[in-house]
């Protein structure tokens, strides 16, 4: 039994029809190069899910996996020639969309980039990072940080470079010296139960970042009662700041 009319004139299938060459692409091949899963594909397709999805994270990527477009006008995927470097004439750069175009492109693609190549794209990633760690509020920063975990796991899994849990003890270790600097930094003039109350509070931010169920999660779960005990116990201190004031003060009047 063939494949309903209604989707048919899908534009996922009309897509899945113009990638493939002697049959529409499978929607697995789809769903992998478009880096989404399967079933989305199938709902979307399926017209499970509205137009609006099409028209926007998903259209994004196949304009990055394929070098096309959507007209809705034609109702056709049209592939932009500028891609491959074509001298083309004003107006005429978008075409239909056809395997051959498609597989030129990924070629282009997929090519090794060099060392130096890298080394850009890892300057300017990093630059994003930065700017975004520092637009991204105090309020927002346990779920950016669960994001970014999650992300970086994932990236372990799907690029197979090994277990998540060695690759974070990797890094920590090979990056110990700058945040050891940091605590330096940020414990100078603070007493014990200053030091002892902001460790408290950062380790309760920590927890859901790697997990209750986690081992490390687990440890820190733990030893918390026991360090909050501790806390209680320490007499009241004051910083060396205020010390520093009140003695200025006392020789101010005496004076």
């Amino acid at each position: 039994m063939g494949r309903p009319s209604k989707y048919r004139n899908h534009p996922l299938f009309r897509l899945r029809e113009s990638l493939g060459k002697d049959e529409p692409m499978k929607q697995s091949e789809l769903a992998c190069l478009l880096d989404v899963p399967l079933l989305s594909i199938q709902a979307v397709e399926a017209g499970r899910r509205s137009r609006q999805g099409i028209a926007g994270e998903l259209l994004e990527k196949i304009r990055r996996q394929t070098g096309s477009l959507w007209d809705p006008t034609t109702c056709k995927w049209l592939f932009d020639q500028r891609l491959l470097f074509h001298e083309v004439q004003p107006g005429q750069q978008y075409v239909p969309l056809t395997p051959e175009l498609f597989t030129k492109y990924r070629a282009i693609v997929n090519t090794p980039l060099s060392q130096a190549e890298k080394d850009i794209d890892l300057v300017l990633y990093q630059a994003w990072l930065a700017e975004l760690f520092q637009r991204i509020p105090d309020k927002s920063w346990p779920v950016l940080q669960s994001r970014v975990s999650v992300f970086v796991e994932q990236c372990c899994r799907d690029f197979r470079l090994g277990d998540p849990v060695e690759f974070f003890s990797k890094v920590s270790a090979d990056t110990q010296d700058i945040p050891d600097a940091i605590i330096d930094d940020w414990a100078k003039g603070k007493s014990q139960r200053q030091l002892l109350s902001e460790a408290l509070s950062l380790l309760r931010r920590v927890v859901p970042v790697f997990g209750a169920d986690s081992e490390a999660g687990q440890d820190i779960i733990n030893e918390y009662p026991k360090l909050a005990r501790i806390l209680e116990a320490l007499p009241e201190e004051t910083s060396t700041a205020t010390k520093a004031g009140r003695k200025h003060q006392t020789k101010a009047r005496v004076g």
